[in-house]
């Protein structure tokens, strides 16, 4: 019975789990690789976000007015049933 949750969401979406209040998320996926060079200083080696989509903080997300949030359940545990609150946006 492990990971039936999981298997049950369609797989073309991306899913959040346990995160902290002020995680930054995109609602849309953004353009990421290495900044091109600017002739100062040394060549960038880390990928950054190039596209200058609008990031949220999962706090924001989760106190919209708009946002439904459902109980689920995930399983049977040693003490009863396993509840989250689960919501879906989108975009």
């Amino acid at each position: 019975m492990r990971g039936t949750l999981l298997q049950a969401l369609p797989a073309d979406m991306y899913y959040f789990a346990d995160i902290k209040a002020n995680e930054k998320v995109f609602l849309e996926k953004p353009q990421v690789g290495v900044p091109e060079y600017q002739g100062q200083g040394r060549p960038s080696k880390k990928e950054r976000v190039l596209s200058d989509h609008k990031f949220y903080e999962v706090r924001e997300l989760a106190q919209s007015k708009d946002l439904a949030w459902k109980t689920v359940s995930l399983g049977e545990g040693a003490k009863g049933p396993l509840l989250a609150q689960m919501a879906c946006i989108l975009s």
